[in-house]
């Protein structure tokens, strides 16, 4: 844990956590653990930060009301800004690889050179971040087909809509999606097929 009042960032390296993940320049942890231990009966908080597609996600948020502090409010979860919290945990761990001087074959990692070099690399963490994922898993579009199926006789795209919490537009389009990849039959305008 962290000593109180003041965040801690841990590079958890190897075995299930996973090795280090390059950009362009610049390599970090594929996992980063975060803590905060409150003080004066704030709560502590801890967050697990992974490299995922190659993006930088908060995969985890903990937050716990000490036994003897005050219960959770709602200005405790306004403080945080995950895409900071997650940037800034692996641009403390941004090390550049370099050629070892002594073995040709070895990489040494170092920290950024210089000021110009640690911006780079949180800039490339930011637009990481920021980047748009992939489409939609097979599994998701498999939830979309069954829930889908299960509405077909009422409004099913509205039924996609309500239980898996998408847009109108989303759901509309992951509707379109199941289609495309074969979960669903092609339909003629105006006449639901499932």
């Amino acid at each position: 844990m962290a000593e109180p009042g003041k965040p801690h960032f841990e590079a958890q390296l190897g075995g299930r956590h996973g090795g280090l993940r390059r950009y362009d320049n610049f390599v970090v942890p594929a996992r980063v653990a975060y803590s905060y231990e409150g003080v004066r009966g704030e709560p502590d908080i801890k967050a697990t930060l992974e490299i995922r597609d190659g993006r930088p996600e908060c995969t985890e948020f903990i937050i716990t009301a000490k036994r003897d502090g005050r219960g959770l409010r709602t200005a405790d979860l306004r403080v945080f800004d995950l895409t900071e919290l997650t940037v800034t945990a692996f641009g403390r761990f941004a090390t550049v690889p370099r050629p070892s001087p002594d073995e040709p074959d070895a990489v040494l990692l170092f920290p950024p050179r210089d000021e110009a070099e640690a911006r780079r690399a949180q800039r490339d963490l930011y637009e990481a971040h920021a980047a748009r994922r992939g489409g939609p898993t097979r599994a998701e579009l498999e939830e979309v087909t069954r829930v889908y199926r299960e509405h077909i006789k009422a409004s099913p795209t509205k039924a996609v809509e309500m239980v898996l919490g998408y847009s109108q537009r989303t759901a509309a389009r992951r509707v379109e999606q199941a289609r495309a990849a074969g979960l669903l039959p092609k339909t003629t305008q105006g006449k639901r097929k499932a």
